[in-house]
């Protein structure tokens, strides 16, 4: 996967340069400093030691599952393929040149957000509830240069999601009630037209419905499904859903 991600970069930066129908990329040498610096941590055996003593700290402290704490990375070449079907949805909201406004909630080291603020130059958020993980992404982005991200060490329900265009959900392994959660919170904060990508089709069940008025008038509209590589699936099925 990491040479195929390395080689999905390489085309990106020189199709983006020649015009060969890939993006302009806002932050190259950022993009590439990142990226090597996200795959040489998770490798470092030091990492992985602290990240699974902090999941299993915080699964006892929070109340949420050690499941919801699960490690997986999405790499730039298949971010790129669904991101790049979704961007004629922002095409009313990018017509007059404005910056789009996207967060990650459960960030992780940040790759989503990097690859969002590098690509398209979009402004970018992470929110994500193990200090260890925005420790080193907060590193990283520093040290490789990125401009235009920022991450947050907090429970995303108590985090402000309005006035977000793009919101990208890390919900693979998030307990069926934190689901419930953080749909009926979207419902609430994010304007219409907002678009939440996100790894489930959790967004589709009104399972266990909020009784708030509010979010039962608003729902979600799946616009389109893609597959792509992760770590943990060959060909992952993720959906982009508009609020409604």
């Amino acid at each position: 996967m990491l040479r195929d991600e390395a080689q999905a970069l390489t085309n990106l930066l020189r199709g983006g340069a020649d015009g060969g129908g890939m993006p302009a990329v806002s932050q190259p040498a950022p993009l590439r400093h990142a990226l090597r610096l996200m795959r040489a941590t998770e490798e470092d055996w030091t990492f992985q030691a602290e990240l699974l003593a902090t999941q299993l700290q915080l699964a006892r402290a929070t109340g949420y599952s050690r499941d919801n704490f699960a490690y997986g990375s999405t790499p730039l070449r298949s971010w790129l393929l669904l991101f790049e079907q979704l961007r004629p949805c922002l095409a009313p909201r990018t017509a007059f040149g404005q910056r789009v406004r996207y967060a990650v909630l459960g960030s992780s080291l940040g790759s989503l957000c990097v690859f969002g603020a590098c690509i398209y130059g979009w402004q970018a958020r992470g929110i994500e509830l193990l200090p260890l993980l925005v420790k080193h992404a907060t590193r990283i982005v520093h040290e490789a240069r990125v401009t235009g991200v920022r991450f947050e060490c907090a429970d995303l329900l108590g985090c402000d999601l309005r006035e977000l265009d793009v919101v990208m959900l890390a919900s693979q392994c998030w307990d069926a009630a934190l689901v419930g959660a953080v749909r009926a919170k979207l419902l609430t904060e994010l304007a219409e037209g907002s678009l939440v990508v996100d790894y489930t089709d959790g967004l589709g069940r009104r399972d266990g419905a909020s009784d708030d008025a509010q979010v039962q008038r608003r729902d979600f509209h799946l616009e389109l499904t893609v597959e792509a590589p992760v770590s943990w699936d060959g060909s992952h099925r993720f959906y982009v859903w508009r609020v409604l």
